[in-house]
């Protein structure tokens, strides 16, 4: 990554089996699937975990720099990105 923007980066994904990912190079996933299907859990609990989540997103150039070039643990076509 040549140009890279992760400062100023404010996307999220959501991955085709209920996991928010909140950088693509991260391997740190949080499961959301659980939380949306869960009877007791409402939107306000969701809301809290994607801030949380938000709140804690890695500089993806940084974790590119710690690998070395190694790609993540999950393909960026399964990511979505």
């Amino acid at each position: 990554m040549s140009n890279h923007f992760c400062a100023a980066c404010n996307r999220l994904r959501i991955t085709s089996d209920g996991r928010l990912r909140t950088c693509l190079y991260a391997d740190k996933e949080y499961r959301l699937r659980g939380i949306l299907r869960h009877p007791r859990l409402d939107a306000r609990f969701l809301s809290r975990v994607v801030q949380r989540a938000s709140l804690n997103k890695p500089l993806g150039v940084d974790i590119l720099r710690q690998r070395q070039g190694a790609v993540a643990a999950r393909s960026m076509l399964s990511i979505g990105g």
